[in-house]
């Protein structure tokens, strides 16, 4: 090699080994989660909010303790006022209902079966339709309830539990997740996981689900008609989607009054307190800390107020755990709001 090339040569070996060490105009993304957030992003080390996590991720902070408790809400009284109704003609056989903690006043429905893969948004002051999202890839053969659940940086998850099944022929149950949508006025398809689940005992009827937000185990109640206690049954947080998992029998709930069948359930954001509504009636029960919700539910109920609805087959906690809302089957059906005095 000519002299002058190699000076050349050395030269600009000696250039980059200098420059090897400069920092870089742009920081390489960041393989932790950064101590804030921006109010419309997630950190690097989640998915956005239009893809889902391959796994159940349960909640890494619980939420401040409710205003009332269980001997507070069961002594409500009922609101004079007339309740608006239920706008959307396509929610024509409400069978589940979650209250959004993103979106104020805005409650989350489902159909019973017959409808479609679809959970509809509604103003629960108005009663006005706020629009529908399809779960992506999911099937609905017969939703029966659902549950919305705060998960780690404030995402809010939603769940529809297709587990209807009077005449119990069903080999498994599906419970489908989607990230909540933070934008309401854009309607699209939502990414979804589907979890698969076994009884232990064989197949069972059900209409009451809620994920214990202590745990972000699925809690699931079965129906009965003859007056028998209602079987308890968990699925485990860590389940992964698409894969066949056994529940685990954790106890029995006697639920004694005028129509003793589950038809839906919830739980406050803060696990302490516990809903179940029949045809005719809302039964609420405390959880203390560090109790699991079969001992829980195993503990004395106290009777809450409801309304006579044409067919009650929905239930959900207010975001803060002050109150409760109800909505019936049928057309144009009505809101019934049930809130503590402050």
């Amino acid at each position: 090699m000519p002299r002058l090339m190699s000076a050349v040569v050395l030269a600009l070996a000696v250039l980059a080994a200098g420059c090897s060490d400069d920092q870089p105009d742009t920081a390489p993304p960041s393989t932790t989660a950064p101590t804030t957030l921006p109010s419309t992003t997630l950190p690097s080390t989640t998915l956005p909010s239009t893809t889902l996590p391959s796994t159940t991720v349960p909640p890494t902070t619980v939420p401040a303790a409710p205003s009332a408790s269980a001997s507070d809400l069961c002594a409500i009284t009922p609101p004079a006022t007339e309740p608006v109704v239920v706008e959307s003609g396509l929610l024509t056989e409400v069978s589940g209902i979650a209250f959004s903690r993103q979106h104020d006043n805005v409650v989350w429905a489902h159909n019973d079966s017959g409808g479609s893969a679809r959970l509809h948004a509604l103003d629960a002051d108005t009663g006005a339709d706020l629009g529908a999202w399809a779960l992506s890839g999911a099937a609905a053969f017969d939703w029966e309830d659902m549950a919305l659940v705060e998960g780690p940086f404030g995402v809010q998850h939603l769940y529809a539990a297709d587990f209807g099944d009077n005449f119990r022929l069903r080999s498994d149950i599906r419970i489908y997740r989607a990230v909540e949508p933070p934008n309401l006025s854009v309607s699209e398809a939502l990414p979804t996981n589907e979890f698969i689940f076994t009884y232990p005992g064989g197949a069972a009827d059900a209409e009451s689900f809620f994920v214990d937000p202590a745990t972000g185990d699925f809690i699931v109640i079965t129906k009965t008609s003859d007056g028998t206690p209602a079987t308890i049954y968990r699925g485990p947080a860590d389940t992964q989607p698409e894969t066949s998992t056994p529940m685990e029998k954790v106890g029995e709930v006697d639920l004694d009054g005028l129509s003793p069948s589950a038809t839906a359930a919830d739980i406050t954001g803060d696990g302490s307190v516990i809903g179940i509504r029949t045809y005719a009636e809302v039964l609420l029960w405390d959880r203390a800390p560090g109790q699991t919700i079969g001992e829980a539910l195993a503990g004395e109920s106290c009777l809450a107020p409801s309304t006579a609805e044409r067919q009650g087959e929905a239930l959900t906690f207010l975001p803060d755990g002050s109150g409760y809302v109800t909505i019936s089957e049928g057309d144009n059906p009505p809101v019934h709001w049930f809130k503590a005095a402050e």
